[in-house]
């Protein structure tokens, strides 16, 4: 059974912050900027909430990630944010198995 591990967590924030970086075009990845921006996990029963934190204390919810297989959804799938405590759960927008899928759906503001 195929489980989703810290690495492939950590893969899909370096995307999303890569992304964020590339936004902020001349910002150095010292900067304030950059700095004072994070993403993190928060493990939870059925999703792993995926956490925009920025500057100034502000957070939001990125996305989700599947933990456990549904009838509609397999592990890794990842959702787009219908609240702070629910997906959407109408398609899953990537895999967090495949960064191949992550390209033209995630960005750092959201998904696509």
């Amino acid at each position: 059974m195929k489980q989703v591990t810290t690495e492939n967590i950590n893969d899909y924030i370096d995307y999303i912050m890569d992304d964020y970086v590339d936004w902020c075009g001349q910002a150095q990845i010292g900067s304030p900027q950059i700095k004072e921006t994070k993403f993190f996990a928060e493990e939870g029963r059925k999703y792993i909430k995926i956490i925009h934190a920025k500057m100034g204390g502000q957070r939001s919810v990125h996305s989700f990630i599947v933990k456990e297989a549904t009838k509609k959804f397999g592990v890794g799938d990842v959702l787009m944010a219908a609240s702070w405590k629910a997906p959407a759960t109408n398609f899953a927008r990537a895999i967090v198995f495949d960064t191949d899928s992550f390209k033209g759906r995630i960005r750092w503001s959201g998904i696509c």
